[in-house]
Parts: C-alpha cells; structure tokens; sequence
C-alpha cells in the first residue's frame, strides 16, 4: 500500500507520473518547456507545473541540479 492510500483503495496516481520519465529525458537533452509541450501534446504551463513537481520531489533548487540528480541516480540511463 502507497502513503496515505486507504485498504481497499487503488493506489493514488497523479498525471504528472505518466510523463516523468519521457519529460526528464527531453529535459536532459536540452529541450525547452515549450518544445516538450509541442512533442507530447501539453501545454507548456503544464509542463511548467510538472518540472516544479519533479523538482520538489528530487529535492532540486532548478533544472541543472534535477538533471545532475538524476544522472547520479542513474534514472537518465538509455534503456
């Protein structure tokens, strides 16, 4: 069971999830919000409000940082 998920209950999921890994991946490659936006049909303050959710949830201060966490972790790893 996932926190704050009630027995019973399906597991919370946010539609952010749903884009993390192909929106960090776009982000680490040197796409702009606009241009991730534009690849996956979103518009870019969605985007926006998805990074900054990514963002809290790395525990970085910007992108730089997110992507440094992220390679450190190895979840930008091709494959």
């Amino acid at each position: 069971m996932m926190k704050g998920q009630k027995k019973g209950q399906p597991p919370k999921f946010k539609i952010s999830d749903m884009y993390e890994d192909q929106l960090l991946k776009m982000l680490a490659s040197g796409h702009t919000y606009y241009e991730m936006g534009e690849a996956i049909n979103l518009e870019m303050e969605n985007v926006e409000s998805y990074m900054r959710q990514y963002r809290k949830k790395y525990g970085a201060i910007n992108s730089a940082h997110l992507i440094h966490i992220l390679h450190t972790l190895g979840k930008l790893n091709n494959g």
